[in-house]
């Protein structure tokens, strides 16, 4: 019946893209490489040129803004010199630690009720944030700054982060729990969590409230950390005479 030879296309067609659906890291990290070399290419040229200082100077520009200096464009480069500056010095505090506002509306932040929801330690040495995939779980907690630094936790330790994305996928397979700082249910820590099946919860601050090493126990039932104990000091070694 043409019915049914309808739904078998539409099934077939179903199939592919799932699979392609699953492929979409790859694809979206070849497509974003390509422009990456193409961007590192125009800056290097830049620098060439004498018009970019440093070799990373334009990864502190918009695409609009490299390319009217490639064409020469723009006029008075000492607008340009204090952009690349300024969002230098926004990056470094950020990558240093600075902590990030909830909410932005344009240019300005906006400070609503319920910020500082979970970003206090209790009495009774417990957090209390948002629990978004359920489980609990005792282990050493990984403080994780960057995705450079994935490569820290080990098998069973508890991922502590700001938030992830698809390129932090790999880390769920050796993680026993997960814990993040913004996102909601819907994140890409809480989908991940839920999908390999650890718990995760989301607390303000638990960057900074959770050190780096300490045991905890993460429960996703009721958005609860309880910290157990501090970290524990590496033994320092002896120095073997040569």
């Amino acid at each position: 019946a043409p019915k049914v030879e309808l739904f078998k296309l539409l099934h077939d067609w179903m199939l592919k893209f799932y699979l392609l659906r699953d492929d979409e890291r790859f694809h979206s990290d070849r497509g974003t490489y390509a422009k990456k070399k193409h961007l590192v290419e125009i800056g290097r040229r830049l620098v060439d040129r004498g018009v970019l200082t440093n070799e990373d100077d334009f990864w502190y520009l918009s695409k609009k803004e490299l390319y009217r200096l490639l064409d020469g464009a723009t006029a008075n480069m000492r607008i340009s010199h204090a952009k690349i500056d300024a969002r230098r010095r926004n990056c470094d505090e950020m990558e240093g630690g600075a902590r990030r506002p909830m909410y932005i509306n344009g240019d300005s932040t906006i400070a609503a009720e319920g910020d500082d929801h979970g970003s206090a330690l209790g009495d009774d040495g417990v957090l209390r944030g948002t629990g978004t995939s359920r489980g609990t779980y005792v282990g050493t907690a990984r403080v994780i700054g960057t995705q450079k630094e994935m490569g820290r936790v080990k098998k069973g330790e508890i991922l502590v982060c700001f938030a992830t994305d698809p390129g932090w996928t790999s880390v769920f397979m050796v993680a026993g729990a997960a814990i993040f700082e913004t996102g909601g249910i819907l994140a890409h820590c809480s989908c991940i969590s839920r999908e390999y099946g650890i718990p995760a919860v989301q607390i303000v601050n638990a960057t900074k409230l959770i050190e780096d090493g300490s045991t905890i126990e993460v429960n996703g039932d009721t958005g609860e950390v309880r910290i157990l104990a501090g970290p524990v000091l590496e033994p320092e070694l002896e120095a073997v005479p040569a």
